[in-house]
């Protein structure tokens, strides 16, 4: 009897620990168990982004509008059958837990779906990097509804998950995640999740680069200060002009143009992305006749994997495919990339067409612009690496100016060009410190009447324009700081 007890009581303690699970209810929480942390684990990161992917929860602690469907895979959601018991044991009819976190394309394909700053450092070589895992209970059939939250890891073995790594997340502190940097005031969120690993003491020797593409500035965060613009860090290095936007988590780019008075789409596809059939079999681009068109909405589309490939390169790292609808392009008109069948999942839309000043054409890029060729190739903008911004080189009253073109979105661009400045060169072998005159960014005059989406800030140098001459966007007194050039001015064509 003593025996049966014994094991009644082993059996309940057991069954008890199971399902003990601690909660951590603020960041300070978070902070002191240590999870995630120190560099390259990425569990925090990854917390960050879940945070984003649901609204407040309701008055039972149920998240109800939840943003993905785990059953489908995407982002590398997978079934966790919890054989560890690390999870308590489920009680909800038809309820299950998925997992994601394991950054293994080979193995989970669509982890690619996850946004750079989570995956950007995993090396399948070094456990370390991949050991931290994000678990949620969820019904497959109803996924809008997410009723618990767990983050855990393995081992140093890598073989099992550590129970005493295991924490459940309280939807408080959810909410305080989400919370962070809001109202956004322009921030992106990179530069979000960037606040939030500082705020849980999360520290690194590589840095951490923050912007919605993940390369805008690089901060360091043992030291937590700015350090030297690197583009070898860079998630993408897209080389896009400013009319293409990027597809988001991918090495691709969508643009919308016109051909024939139609509207048509232009997917760039990074030639080291071959497996981009296979991400993109049910990806499709919409064509709607205005931004406030529901996504379902749509006028026409067609599949990615169907669109027609360009018989001219005009870039040697991407390829580019090309599609023309039957909608007749007109003010307003609007192109969006869609994930897959679920409406919820767009990864890239266009600016709203805005008729002829918007479009490609290099009239539309500036006033006066009637005869171009004596602008030779310095009349195109180029794009300013990493921001939504564009720097152009023309002449007035034979004096070297310069444009700097803010797209509207970037409501903060004058905190980030505080120190930005433009040189003015004699020619393009003149080093960056050799200037023969500069004018800072924010001191630029602004243009009324310009270019749709974007705000036109001109200046008028004292150089005298000559062929050879050349303007440089640098990002602040660091001479090594370049992020734009233009073309030299060429001589006038007669």
């Amino acid at each position: 009897m003593d025996a049966m007890r014994l094991s009644t009581l082993l059996l309940y303690l057991s069954l008890a620990s199971v399902s003990a699970v601690d909660k951590l209810k603020n960041i300070d929480d978070l902070k002191n168990v240590g999870y995630g942390k120190p560099f390259p684990r990425h569990g925090l990161q990854m917390l960050f982004w879940f945070a984003q992917q649901v609204d407040r929860a309701d008055q039972n602690g149920i998240y109800t509008k939840f943003n993905l469907d785990p059953k489908k895979g995407n982002f590398g959601f997978h079934e966790f059958k919890n054989y560890e018991t690390i999870l308590p044991n489920i009680s909800i009819r038809g309820v299950q837990y998925y997992s994601v976190g394991n950054l293994n394309s080979e193995r989970y394909p669509k982890v690619k779906q996850l946004p750079c700053y989570v995956r950007k450092y995993y090396n399948k070589e070094k456990p370390l990097n991949n050991m931290d895992r994000l678990m949620i209970s969820v019904n497959p059939n109803s996924p809008k509804k997410v009723y618990n939250v767990y983050i855990t890891a393995h081992n140093k073995s890598g073989m099992n998950f550590d129970h005493n790594a295991t924490y459940e997340i309280d939807s408080t502190l959810i909410n305080n995640i989400r919370r962070i940097n809001q109202p956004y005031d322009g921030k992106q969120e990179c530069e979000r999740c960037y606040n939030f690993l500082k705020r849980t003491g999360y520290t690194g020797d590589v840095p951490f680069t923050v912007n919605s593409f993940c390369h805008q500035q690089l901060y360091s965060l043992t030291a937590g200060f700015q350090i030297e613009f690197s583009e070898s860090i860079f998630c993408h290095d897209l080389k896009f002009d400013l009319f293409t936007t990027r597809i988001n988590g991918f090495d691709a780019g969508l643009e919308l143009y016109t051909e024939d008075g139609y509207a048509c789409a232009r997917l760039y596809i990074k030639k080291t992305f071959t497996n981009w059939q296979n991400d993109f079999y049910y990806s499709w681009v919409g064509f709607y006749n205005g931004p406030e068109e529901a996504n379902d909405k749509y006028s026409t589309h067609q599949y990615a994997v169907k669109f027609q490939k360009g018989e001219e390169d005009n870039t040697k790292d991407y390829d580019i495919y090309e599609y023309q609808s039957s909608l007749a392009i007109a003010p307003g008109v609007q192109i969006r990339f869609l994930l897959d069948k679920n409406y919820n999942y767009v990864l890239a839309k266009t600016t709203p067409w805005a008729g002829p000043e918007t479009s490609s054409d290099i009239d539309s890029l500036g006033p006066g612009n009637t005869d171009i060729s004596s602008y030779g190739n310095a009349v195109i903008p180029v794009e300013i690496k990493g921001f939504d911004a564009g720097l152009r080189l023309y002449g007035e009253d034979g004096r070297a100016s310069a444009r700097l073109y803010i797209k509207k979105t970037f409501t903060d661009w004058q905190d980030y060009f505080s120190a930005s400045w433009v040189g003015f060169y004699t020619g393009k072998e003149i080093a960056n410190g050799e200037y023969y005159t500069y004018q800072y960014a924010v001191h630029f005059e602004k243009e009324e009447g310009h270019l749709t989406g974007y705000d036109v800030f001109k200046y008028q140098s004292s150089l005298v324009i000559a062929p050879g001459v050349q303007i440089r966007f640098l990002l602040n007194k660091n001479s090594n700081t370049e992020l734009a050039r233009t073309l030299p001015w060429e001589a006038e064509l007669i």
